[in-house]
């Protein structure tokens, strides 16, 4: 390399410059994965999909690792089956995958009956393949709608004024009458 250098220009410090740029593109090249992120909302007591989609065609089959924010086994799958002599106890009974769909490269899960403490960042590392998955679990406690009583669910859709109010008939015709008016 020394020679080619000097052949080129005579000027060994260049080269040397241009030897660390060419150094970095290789290291880069090498320790190059191809990484993405997505993001998943659920509620309590719910059942979770957490995406892990590689596009490429699979020559044969792979090992994936999931991994929970705290780096516990979510699930592993080892050449192409799953295993579960790992597993976080956390995780243990309510983790799924799909076998029949590793050979197409989905390597997704799913997680039953997420609670709050199932909330964070989960990876899913394909090591052979350089590729990994990011998923954002986000997990809230479960939605209480309130309990809307109906006077005459055949007659109207609307709730029953509080307190023993006015015919709900009235009450909307009063109410478009009133709008009407402060509107014109």
């Amino acid at each position: 390399m020394f020679m080619v250098s000097w052949m080129i220009n005579g000027d060994i410090s260049r080269f040397a410059g241009l030897e660390k740029i060419l150094l970095l593109i290789v290291l880069i090249h090498r320790v190059e994965i191809v990484a993405s992120q997505s993001k998943v909302d659920s509620f309590t007591g719910q059942n979770v999909l957490l995406p892990c989609v590689h596009t490429d065609v699979l020559q044969g089959p792979v090992s994936v690792f999931w991994r929970d924010k705290d780096d516990n086994h979510v699930l592993d799958i080892k050449k192409g089956r799953p295993d579960l002599s790992n597993m976080a106890a956390q995780f243990s009974g309510r983790v799924e995958s799909f076998p029949e769909l590793y050979i197409k490269g989905n390597f997704s899960i799913v997680i039953n009956r997420v609670t709050v403490n199932d909330g964070g960042t989960y990876e899913c590392h394909v090591p052979s393949l350089k590729f990994q998955q990011n998923v954002m679990l986000t997990v809230t406690d479960k939605r209480v709608l309130p309990k809307t009583v109906f006077k005459d669910t055949e007659a109207s859709l609307l709730p029953t004024p509080a307190g023993g109010a006015a015919d709900t008939h009235a009450s909307l015709c009063a109410t478009l009458l009133w709008l009407l008016w402060a509107f014109l």
